[in-house]
């Protein structure tokens, strides 16, 4: 998948395990934290959550400045880089903005979706989980739809946050927390390459080769006698940097723990884990190793591949195998062959075909129908002139309770649609 790497949760981890690795240049635990949060502050930029960690490391390190102060007296330059860590914060939301801002009901939608998700993957219904989420999780919260509605630019109903599902029905929101508490071992392991892994492609194994090479190398290097750079973090001869380790540890994990219990453990969760314990794990190995015997650093170099492997093997290899079918791109490809008019505008529950043609296409989404509408008044309404008929949108319950709609899928003709490409897997696309 490298057309689109770095993905997001790479992407913030790979900012987080910068500052971590810079981290050792300072040789007190208070400016360590310093600089780790600020580097916390800034890839909350990619992933706002890990705003929360920031400001519990900004709120340790003041705390930790003023028991110092309280014992033994803290200097001058301990005030000046606290006071200097927090402005570069300040100055960073000031010319960005807040990293949490935006649509505050996001996190609504997100534990929802994943919600009707557990509630489908249980056998319990045979419809799209995401399009459906208000139906099958204000349902199973006892929310009637008065409570529920907020279609407008406002919110018009009481449920309007993740804490109001809570207080409508603690019983079932635990019972979700619990499930995701139950299957959270089962999804490290499959993500992180334990339970099973497929062969790798050639791409993947050179760059797993140069990560061994880039591993021996560093650990190569590193001595105990050498506690006040960087290899600090990997001799770890110095008490107050594991303690350090540990801490940061815990400060990126977090974030990623308190989302996989509310809402789903979900891979771009998972990794952030799955990379710290490996992280941790290699540093207390190294230096268990390093106690044998100082000239085994290719062991750690080794053992520092092990578990990165372990961290970046996933169920599927990075570039497609011969097994996988993109039923999507094919019917993609069917589509750009086609003659259609010049502005289209077209219904379909893929998420997003007509970024991919090369003429002018609107999408309509499923999720765009009320419930309570009818199929040729929904059709009057939006301009459609383009349906993509596939599993997915027959299961959504918008259109599957819709008898227009069920007439529709009998006799397109009688609304004036007709057939123009039939695709595997039972999609049809009527024009």
């Amino acid at each position: 998948n490298f057309p689109t790497w770095p993905k997001v949760s790479n992407f913030s981890l790979i900012i987080v395990f910068a500052f971590l690795a810079i981290s050792p240049i300072f040789r007190t635990f208070l400016s360590k934290l310093l600089l780790f949060s600020t580097g916390l502050m800034v890839a909350s930029y990619v992933r706002p959550e890990y705003a929360i960690s920031a400001a519990i490391g900004f709120f340790v390190a003041i705390f930790t400045l003023l028991s110092i102060h309280a014992t033994k007296g803290a200097g001058k330059p301990a005030f000046t880089a606290v006071i200097f860590y927090i402005s570069i914060a300040a100055a960073l939301i000031f010319v960005f903005g807040s990293p949490v801002g935006g649509d505050s009901r996001r996190s609504l939608v997100a534990f929802g979706q994943h919600f009707a998700f557990r509630v489908v993957s249980d056998g319990a219904l045979d419809i799209n989980p995401w399009t459906n989420w208000k139906q099958i999780t204000y349902s199973a919260f006892g929310v009637t739809k008065e409570e529920s509605d907020f279609e407008g630019a406002e919110p018009s109903g009481s449920i309007n946050s993740v804490s109001d599902l809570f207080f409508a029905n603690p019983a079932v929101f635990f019972s979700h927390v619990w499930g995701n508490f139950i299957d959270l071992p089962v999804s490290i392991a499959r993500r992180s390459g334990v339970a099973y892994a497929e062969p790798l492609s050639v791409t993947a194994f050179l760059l797993l080769f140069s990560l061994l090479v880039f591993f021996i190398a560093c650990s190569a290097s590193c001595t105990p006698s050498k506690g006040g750079n960087i290899c600090s973090l990997h001799t770890q001869s110095n008490d107050r940097n594991l303690l350090f380790l540990h801490f940061a540890a815990l400060l990126i994990v977090f974030p990623s723990v308190i989302s996989i219990l509310l809402i789903y453990p979900r891979a771009h969760y998972i990794v952030s884990i799955v990379a710290v314990v490996a992280t941790v794990g290699a540093v207390h190995a190294g230096r268990a190793i390093r106690l044998l015997s100082d000239g085994w650093q290719w062991l750690y170099g080794a053992l520092g591949l092990l578990l990165l492997i372990l961290s970046v093997v996933s169920a599927r290899p990075i570039t497609p195998g011969p097994k996988v079918k993109l039923h999507n791109v094919n019917l993609i490809g069917l589509l750009r062959e086609k003659k259609l008019p010049p502005n289209i505008v077209m219904l379909e529950a893929q998420g997003g075909i007509c970024a991919y043609l090369d003429y002018r296409c609107e999408r309509v989404a499923e999720y765009d129908k009320a419930t309570e509408e009818t199929f040729d008044d929904f059709l009057e309404r939006s301009n459609v002139n383009v349906v993509v008929v596939s599993r997915r949108l027959m299961k959504d319950v918008r259109f599957s309770r819709d008898p227009k709609w069920l007439e529709f899928l009998n006799s397109p003709t009688s609304f004036g649609f007709d057939p123009l490409v039939e695709h595997e897997r039972g999609a049809f696309v009527y024009l």
